[in-house]
């Protein structure tokens, strides 16, 4: 039986011994275990494909577009964490795309416009 506990789901293994609570949520990226799979450099933005390995949502596949940013801001990191963040010393994706064909072309897309 699931039981919707805000925007997460649980769900409760009755034949599990003591009671136990489990979660269907995809694991997280970790941000120090990632691999950029391919770069697009349009004007002063960048759209990267990173691949997270231990994340399970769509592979650990991601795409994010990067403002005022090019190749060389991807040299030497050692975490590069796909999630927004307001924390002006860190590298931050200004958007995030669906893993596929057609989620990399409207990023490429939207890097033209912005």
């Amino acid at each position: 039986m699931g039981i919707g506990l805000g925007s997460r789901c649980k769900t409760y293994d009755a034949r599990l011994e003591p009671c136990v609570w489990t979660t269907n949520e995809p694991e997280a990226p970790d941000v120090s275990k990632f691999m950029v799979i391919k770069m697009e450099q349009v004007g002063y933005n960048i759209v990267v494909y990173i691949n997270y390995p231990n994340c399970s949502n769509y592979e650990g596949n991601k795409i994010c577009v990067y403002r005022n940013a090019d190749f060389t801001d991807f040299i030497g990191l050692d975490k590069l964490d796909p999630h927004f963040t307001d924390v002006t010393t860190k590298i931050s994706p200004f958007a995030r795309f669906e893993p596929t064909k057609e989620g990399w072309d409207m990023a490429v897309k939207l890097t033209r416009m912005i």
